[in-house]
């Protein structure tokens, strides 16, 4: 007897490894748009900023919503440009917490990331982060 293969979308499968609440958050939060380009898409992935293999964990401020060129195939993926997804804080350290440090969200100033799924504008001292350059 044959078995029964289920055929499921990447976003199904990515966000049933995910707590479904942490996986909605980060989707809401996007609005159905590609958190680094923009473009509207019903397919997102979603990205440690924090990778795994570093420490990252399944927190809504160390994942971000993209689509699938922006992550890891386009030529100008996150992926294939650590150095430069690092500069724009789509890549964070091994020894850095994703809540701190300053991300480039396609349309916004620079943004840091909560843990409630909101986009917090300036430091903790008030300072605008809209002097950064976009990628």
């Amino acid at each position: 007897m044959k078995a029964k293969i289920t055929r499921f979308s990447l976003r199904e499968r990515f966000t049933a490894l995910l707590d479904k609440k942490i996986a909605e958050t980060v989707l809401g939060r996007a609005k159905g748009y590609c958190e680094r380009c923009g473009v509207p898409s019903h397919d997102l992935a979603l990205h440690h900023r924090k990778l795994k293999s570093r420490g990252g964990k399944d927190e809504v401020a160390n994942l971000v919503a993209v689509c699938h060129k922006c992550h890891n195939l386009g030529t100008e993926s996150i992926h294939l440009n650590p150095k430069k997804a690092t500069d724009k804080g789509w890549m964070v350290s091994a020894y850095q917490d994703p809540s701190d440090v300053v991300l480039h969200i396609f349309g916004r100033n620079p943004v840091r990331l909560d843990q409630e799924g909101n986009y917090i504008e300036g430091d903790q001292n008030g300072n605008d982060y809209s002097s950064r350059s976009s990628w």
